[in-house]
């Protein structure tokens, strides 16, 4: 009984190990911000923090108390973690419906975010869902899934004002490999002009 109860022990220790806290903040609509703990999922040998970062967030305060932010109560938050900064904000996908979006560029012109949705918690399955936005508020979504033609295609619809972005855009896309890098490198070339 004593070995099992320490076996139950070590394990629930190396359980809770995988639910991280690490310093954050998150900033509220009135643009104060929240220096906390952010719990963070984490994938670990005995599976992970169930719960999807793209829709809550859970912040621990000085006292030990977690609060749960959503879409609705925050507009963003961030934190750094040995992968390095993430940072994220409020933002449509293609229903309307609202959840927190990774940035990956956030441009006077253009900006770029993107959503994975989660396997049972935590970061994605495997499926990324794009959203890009031009500075007067418009909103194009695309998903990793599409067809590389029909990336290049709505990109250049969407971003292409001049011929030279359109034949940029055109040199992109070689390579399914690639199309995260290309996809940023565009929205990169679009803040540029």
């Amino acid at each position: 009984m004593k070995q099992f109860t320490l076996l139950s022990a070590l394990v629930l220790l190396i359980a809770t190990s995988y639910a991280r806290k690490i310093p954050g903040y998150i900033v509220f609509p009135n643009h104060d911000t929240l220096h906390t703990l952010l719990r963070v999922p984490v994938d670990g040998i005995f599976g992970s923090d169930h719960y999807n970062i793209y829709k809550k967030i859970i912040a621990t305060d000085s006292a030990g108390h977690d609060s749960t932010y959503t879409a609705s109560d925050i507009i963003s938050f961030g934190f750094i973690d040995k992968s390095g900064e993430h940072f994220f904000r409020v933002k449509p996908l293609k229903d309307s419906s609202l959840n927190f979006q990774q940035v990956i560029v956030a441009g006077p012109r253009a900006s770029l975010y993107y959503y994975d949705p989660p396997d049972m918690g935590g970061y994605g399955a495997g499926e990324t869902y794009f959203t890009f936005e031009k500075a007067d508020g418009t909103y194009l979504f695309l998903k990793n899934y599409d067809k590389l033609s029909t990336l290049s295609d709505k990109l250049k619809a969407f971003y292409g004002d001049t011929e030279a972005l359109r034949q940029f855009i055109d040199t992109k896309f070689m390579a399914r490999g690639d199309m995260r890098d290309d996809i940023r490198t565009i929205v990169l070339a679009v803040n540029k002009q």
